[in-house]
């Protein structure tokens, strides 16, 4: 999906989220409520097309980077960084990516 308007989101936990975590669901064709790595692997496979979560660690987004990378999407933190150590983290199918770290980054 290349609109956030024909795509599916998830995080983790919705409490806490920054203000454009709520435009992104507002304008979401439908939004989850996945927990932790799974949201990550079903943005790798297609499923989903973004996820979030907020904090992560190392052991936590190592290998769900790796997948979701390998499957042509991309990871960052929320404002666009490279993800890092409790930090936030945010993958999508590649196409959102720069739209959803501009609305997750406009606090």
């Amino acid at each position: 999906m290349t609109r956030i308007e024909e795509c599916a989101v998830s995080t983790t936990l919705a409490r806490g989220m920054p203000e454009g975590w709520r435009t992104i669901v507002g304008r979401a064709w439908s939004d989850r409520g996945l927990g932790d790595f799974w949201q990550h692997c079903l943005v790798a496979e297609g499923a989903l097309d973004v996820a979030t979560d907020d904090p992560m660690q190392l052991w936590d987004y190592a290998a769900v980077r790796l997948l979701v990378e390998e499957a042509g999407g991309r990871c960052s933190t929320f404002d666009g960084s490279a993800p890092h150590a409790g930090g936030s983290f945010v993958s999508t199918n590649g196409a959102l990516h720069d739209e959803v770290v501009a609305l997750l980054g406009a606090t």
